[in-house]
């Protein structure tokens, strides 16, 4: 598994490219993970450094917005503590944008820092 079946052909054709990196939807074992889904941070990380990785020899590659998960599917349930996990891994990585999805729109705003 892993991100876009064919990232090196179309990462150049953007100028911002949006990553649904769910870790409920990621595979058992996938990062040598058994539930990517009850390792929000670790899934994230090994998601982004796939990204930065695969477009590290493409020119003029985008930006990367990443999609995180804030709703639950499996265990655990997921909260603040899930989400702030996955955009704590992306901003590690130097990616700071987000966008959430939660099909019902009822996020998790105790995730998000205090405005500056």
């Amino acid at each position: 598994m892993g991100i876009g079946q064919r990232w090196e052909m179309f990462v150049d054709q953007a100028d911002v490219v949006l990553p649904m990196a769910y870790p409920s939807h990621y595979a058992p074992g996938t990062y040598k993970l058994s539930n990517p889904n009850a390792r929000p941070y670790e899934t994230i990380a090994h998601t982004v450094d796939d990204a930065k990785r695969r477009s590290a020899n493409v020119p003029n590659a985008a930006k990367l917005v990443m999609w995180y998960q804030d709703f639950t599917l499996g265990p655990p349930r997921y909260g603040p503590e899930q989400v702030r996990a996955q955009i704590r891994a992306g901003e590690e990585r130097g990616v700071p944008d987000w966008i959430l999805w939660n099909p019902r729109s009822v996020y998790s705003t105790g995730a998000f820092r205090a405005a500056r």
